[in-house]
């Protein structure tokens, strides 16, 4: 793929496309990107797949959890367009595809690809990405502004051989965002807004409710999934217990008794 693949970017000619509007369903993105601010083709058109591989150590808390849609930024409209999801591989190919989805992507706009059927997330590696065949001087796939992670910036021609886009001068990450939905829980709310930037070193404080109108006794619990950056931690997980129970005395001074009187 090196020597024959020749990659460039648009140079940064057209507007940027900034970032998706913000989901509000409860739901957690799985990213490595920044707001759009380039996008990639191959010098005299041509095929080729890009990808976002996300390790088990990131979707390990989400196990359960379904992805249901996926946004990309498609910056100059492709001949074909091709969402597809691959399972565990290694950690420089994908594994067997899990779904696959043509989409017709809207030029200079973030697309939003609902999956025909939602992928279960089960806590191993997948990987997210898309196919596109494009004419000359056309430059589909959006990227951002980088640096690259090395999960963020996957690219082949081929389908087999992957390599980093930043392994071509081209220190981007991709426009993709997997969104995974997981069961909501009445009990457990997080104080709004869902997101947002904490500087190194730095604090920040989120009130946690609960609330237990309506339960049955016993005991609930819950993981709080904070999911960042951190390339060593990507996913901090915070667990929850809240234990519901009846039939405690509310009146304890009642059993017991003084002696002698008065005492």
């Amino acid at each position: 793929v090196g020597s024959e693949m020749c990659i460039r970017d648009r140079a940064n000619t057209a507007t940027d496309g900034g970032a998706p509007e913000e989901d509000t369903r409860d739901v957690v993105v799985l990213n490595y990107d920044g707001d759009n601010f380039d996008a990639i083709g191959l010098t005299g058109g041509g095929a080729f797949t890009v990808a976002a591989r996300y390790p088990s150590a990131m979707t390990t808390p989400y196990a359960g959890f379904m992805m249901e849609s996926v946004d990309v930024y498609i910056n100059d409209a492709a001949t074909s367009s091709i969402l597809r999801i691959y399972g565990a591989g290694t950690n420089n190919a994908p594994g067997a595809l899990l779904h696959e989805q043509a989409f017709t992507g809207a030029a200079m706009s973030w697309n939003t690809i609902t999956l025909t059927t939602p992928v279960a997330i089960t806590g191993a590696d997948i990987w997210v990405g898309y196919f596109v065949e494009h004419a000359n001087a056309m430059y589909p796939a959006g990227c951002d502004a980088g640096p690259a992670n090395p999960n963020g910036d996957w690219i082949s021609t081929d389908g087999t051989l992957w390599e980093h886009l930043a392994g071509f001068g081209l220190n981007y990450n991709w426009n993709i965002r997997a969104a995974i939905n997981g069961t909501s829980l009445s009990w457990l709310t997080i104080e709004a807004p869902a997101s947002g930037t904490v500087a190194p070193g730095a604090t920040a404080n989120k009130t946690v409710t609960l609330n237990s109108a309506g339960l049955t006794p016993g005991m609930y619990t819950a993981n709080i999934n904070i999911a960042s950056n951190d390339p060593v931690t990507p996913v901090k997980v915070v667990p929850v217990t809240m234990a519901l129970m009846v039939g405690l005395d509310e009146n304890p001074m009642a059993a017991i008794t003084v002696y002698p009187v008065p005492a």
